[in-house]
């Protein structure tokens, strides 16, 4: 925090003199931007993993180099900073109730879909794409990552008893087919395939399973797998989705802008560059409900990459994608040298933070609160067990009392 308070101190005598020397640029814009900047470089001092440092410090200077300033830019970067902050605050609670709080919201979402599946509940506007409160895609996803958050229990070789004081160890591993049934019920693949890297991750680190116990969740998995893929949403819609597509054209813009194009520009670019692709028009069909009776509304689908990694490299530029995979690489590779050392709640945020690494490969996860404040959490436990900046003398420091 000494940089931040040096800037502070510095700014009282010195802001005045933040000018900008272009034409159409008033001073008080002027004042008003070098406090953003500054205001930047200060938080970045607040946060405690040099990857969120770089990653927050990239998204500044996309807003700080654009040529012309537009309001989507500071928003999204507002938004950026509001959950690098929540990381920050997940990694200092009680990991017991972080988890408790995971595997409440996905219980939630889960018997939400059920009861609208049922008819006892409506689902907005958005008729066969609603799941709760979200669409489909969205739905999928969050219950996907939600799903380590239930390894615990004996079955999971979790703790006995609670790591710290005021925690409370609760094992939810016996409600995992109201999950299981919730992914089912949303219908979409994202979050299907995000569970089973999660299951698959805590499996791969597991320690002393049996093999029975292990070869039974892999036939179990395999078997809901090939249901899913068979009679939900098959292989067949997978190959003919857009995304495909999409995901190509986004890759061919990196060649024109390899350093980004600006935070919240794929909106605004995006759409230009496949106005002539009449397949990728108007493809989501929303119903709306009119004074006249029941009308339909189209818009276009692709406002995000549906890919975080994509879209962070169109508009952030591609040392900041490279960024996102080198702390993955980073995090994987550490956990596998310190694999006999590996605690079961390391495990789970381990679990938790593939499924959210894969949930963000098929869905703008972190473009939707919920969504990415559930990623947040798993975030901020990485990071107390396993994460870069994270020590066995700091574990010990950080306070679990609240």
């Amino acid at each position: 925090m000494r940089v931040a308070r040096t800037i502070l101190l510095l700014s009282v005598p010195g802001l005045m003199f933040f000018i900008i020397p272009i034409e159409g640029i008033s001073f008080r814009l002027c004042w008003q931007l070098g406090a953003i900047w500054l205001a930047g470089i200060a938080f970045m001092a607040f946060l405690t993993s040099w990857f969120r440092r770089i990653f927050f410090l990239l998204a500044l200077l996309q807003v700080v180099l654009l040529e012309n300033v537009i309001l989507v830019s500071y928003i999204t970067l507002m938004m950026i900073a509001i959950f690098l902050a929540a990381i920050e605050g997940f990694k200092r609670i009680c990991p017991e109730h972080v988890f408790n709080s995971i595997c409440i919201a996905g219980l939630l979402l889960a018997g939400w879909i059920v009861l609208q599946r049922a008819g006892l509940l409506g689902v907005f506007t958005l008729g066969a794409f609603g799941a709760g409160p979200f669409n489909i895609d969205t739905a999928s996803a969050f219950l996907g990552m939600t799903l380590p958050a239930f390894f615990r229990g004996r079955v999971f070789k979790s703790p006995p008893a609670p790591l710290c004081k005021g925690g409370e160890m609760v094992y939810w591993w016996h409600l995992l087919p109201l999950i299981v049934a919730g992914l089912f019920l949303a219908r979409a693949s994202t979050g299907v395939i995000a569970a089973l890297a999660g299951a698959a991750v805590w499996t791969f680190f597991a320690d002393g399973l049996r093999k029975k116990r292990v070869l039974g969740a892999v036939a179990v998995g395999g078997l809901l797998l090939v249901i899913f893929f068979n009679h939900v949403d098959t292989a067949a819609d997978l190959a003919a989705n857009p995304r495909w597509r999409v995901w190509q054209r986004t890759i061919m813009t990196y060649e024109s802008a390899p350093w980004g194009r600006g935070l919240g520009s794929y909106a605004q670019i995006f759409p230009l560059f496949i106005a002539t692709e009449t397949a990728l028009q108007n493809t989501v069909t929303v119903k709306t409900i009119k004074n006249d009776g029941i009308g339909v509304a189209v818009e276009n689908a692709w406002l995000h990459a549906h890919n975080e990694y994509l879209q962070t490299g169109f508009e952030m530029g591609l040392p900041a994608m490279g960024l996102l995979f080198a702390f993955l690489i980073f995090i994987y590779g550490r956990a596998w040298l310190r694999r006999e050392s590996l605690t079961a709640l390391d495990r789970m945020a381990l679990s938790g933070l593939a499924a959210t690494a894969v949930a963000a490969a098929g869905f703008h996860i972190f473009h939707i609160a919920p969504t990415a404040l559930l990623g947040c959490a798993w975030l901020g436990m990485i990071d107390r067990y396993q994460g870069p900046e994270v020590g066995d003398q700091e574990k010990e420091k950080l306070s679990c009392s609240t």
